[in-house]
């Protein structure tokens, strides 16, 4: 692999990072707001298998498809 290849690598992995944090973020903030586990497009309850494969999930199962 070579240094361009590697840094292409990197900075799309920082890009990810980045997103991942600001989901966190998000999440977070519906957690202070006592909207937290409640679907942003149909205000559903998001299941607690679904929250717990990750909890930064902010729709549905069915509003995700």
């Amino acid at each position: 692999m070579d240094a361009m290849q590697q840094q292409s690598m990197d900075t799309a992995k920082e890009v990810r990072r980045i997103e991942r944090i600001k989901l966190i973020k998000a999440a977070l903030k519906r957690l202070e707001e006592g909207d937290y586990g409640y679907c942003l497009n149909c205000d559903a309850t998001i299941s607690n298998g679904r929250l717990r494969l990750d909890p930064s999930f902010s729709l549905c199962i069915d509003c995700a498809k």
